[in-house]
Formats: C-alpha cells, sequence, structure tokens
C-alpha cells in the first residue's frame, strides 16, 4: 500500500507540515530504534514550586526506567506566583493539562498529576494507584498502531502503521516531543526552597506534526531541525482526538547520533 509522505521543517520548533506528497516505499531504511509494542505512557504535570510534588518526581523517575513504559514530565507555570519559577515550565503544559481536565474531571487542574495513557488520571504522588492502573492498562492492551523511528543520513523519518481507528473517531493526532532526560535542579525559593530535585524526561517541546487516519504514514524530519544538541530524547504519540486516549507511542534516544 502507498505512503503517504509527508516533509516537515521548523525554525524554532516544529509547527506545521508544508509539503506532502504519495509515493511508494520500497527502501529499507536501518531502524536505531523501535516500538514493536505498545508503550504505556504516563505524563506527570509538576512544578518546582508545589511541595507535594517531589515523591511524584521520584515516581516518575522510577518509571521511566521500565522499558515498557514512556514517562514525560511536563512542568507546568501556574504555582509560579508562590515565590520560584520553574525553569522548565511551559503554558503549552498547562494548556494540554486543562484539555485533559475539561474532557476528564470537570476542568479541575492540580499537581502532582499523573495522566496514563492520555485516559487515566490518579493523583502523582499515589505510587500504588498509578502502578495498580498500569498493570490494568497492560492487561488489557487494544491493538497497537505501530510507531516506527529511523535515522538515514540526514533525515530523522517516523513511520505509523496501518490501524483501525475507533467508532466515531475520524483522525488521531501525532505528536512530536523532544525531552531531557534528567536534570538536577536546586530550587532557592517557594515551598520547596533549600531541595535538590531531579527531574526525568522533561518535555521541552511538545508539537502536532501530523493526523494520521488508519492507512500507514510516513513524516520526514531534517536531521538538524529536531534539535540535536547534547544528550536528548524524542517521542511520538498517536493520540485520539489531541487529547483523548493514546493509541500508539514510540521513543528514540538521540545520544546515540550526536557524534
Amino acid at each position: 500500500m502507498d505512503k503517504r509522505v509527508i516533509s516537515v521543517r521548523r525554525r524554532c520548533a516544529i509547527r506545521a507540515v508544508f509539503a506532502a506528497t504519495l509515493l511508494a516505499i520500497t527502501a529499507s531504511f536501518p531502524a536505531f530504534a523501535t516500538t514493536q509494542s505498545r508503550l504505556t505512557v504516563v505524563e506527570l504535570y509538576t512544578s518546582q514550586g508545589c511541595s507535594s510534588c517531589p515523591p511524584a518526581d521520584a515516581l516518575l523517575g522510577r518509571l521511566a526506567k521500565r522499558q515498557d513504559i514512556l514517562a514525560l514530565t511536563l512542568p507546568v507555570t501556574y504555582w509560579d506566583y508562590l515565590g520560584w519559577t520553574d525553569k522548565f515550565a511551559k503554558p503549552a503544559h498547562d494548556a494540554r493539562q486543562r484539555d485533559y481536565a475539561r474532557r476528564y474531571s470537570g476542568g479541575r487542574v492540580y499537581t502532582p498529576q499523573i495522566v496514563i495513557d492520555g485516559a487515566h488520571r490518579e493523583i502523582g504522588s499515589h505510587a500504588k494507584a498509578v502502578e495498580a492502573v498500569i498493570a490494568i492498562q497492560q492487561g488489557s492492551r487494544k491493538p497497537v498502531v505501530p510507531v516506527l523511528m529511523t535515522q538515514r543520513q540526514d533525515t530523522f523519518s517516523i513511520e505509523i502503521g496501518e490501524g483501525v481507528l475507533p467508532a466515531g473517531a475520524p483522525h488521531a493526532t501525532i505528536w512530536f516531543i523532544r525531552f531531557i532526560p534528567k536534570r538536577e535542579v536546586a530550587v532557592r525559593g517557594g515551598e520547596n526552597s533549600g531541595k535538590h530535585i531531579t527531574y526525568t524526561n522533561i518535555v521541552e517541546e511538545l508539537s502536532p506534526i501530523g493526523m494520521w487516519q488508519g492507512d500507514s504514514l510516513q513524516i520526514q524530519l531534517p536531521r538538524e531541525d529536531i534539535g540535536l544538541d547534547g544528550d536528548k530524547g524524542i517521542a511520538v504519540l498517536v493520540q485520539l482526538d489531541g487529547t483523548g486516549e493514546i493509541i500508539g507511542a514510540g521513543r528514540f534516544q538521540l545520544s546515540s547520533l550526536v557524534n
């Protein structure tokens, strides 16, 4: 079957798909990283200014060590007024959490909050509850939408395999994520003043780069445009209705490509 190939270029962030053509894919791409089985996606909404958040930050760090989990930290800005500005927080993270809240919990946002596979929400510091939901998700896994990420010369390729959308869903959003694997922060103000907190897989870019409608799809990103500065990781989510259920995910560690 033909695959749609979408070329994407960004300036400071990947924002738009600006060219698309159809072609038959015949070449085999050398795979640096693949996701053949579905990853469970765990998003933590946290803040350096939140006194309740350090246990959740530590929990995410433990979950990130598991090969079957894509753990992501999305720091929010709305506690900055308490006396310490979170250096990693972004309004886009606030907006994503609010979108989840409007969908599932009447608009209420809080930290620490964990969202699992875009469909389940738990208090981020409640480790047993979070791990129980992860186990349930993995025990009742729906058919996976395959996500394959490869690098060839100066082009990074994201391939989304064929699949079936749930009834009533016209498409799924493809999210490109670039993250920082680990940073320790010395907090010098606010509720966590004096603490050193380790953050894991901190999201620094979250951009929609296409729509998936069930057919095989390939997105090509010029390597220089995806931010290969230092030790970074990237991930791709296939998510219904932008912030609905996540039906496919993949990750790629960029450190192996820097040299």
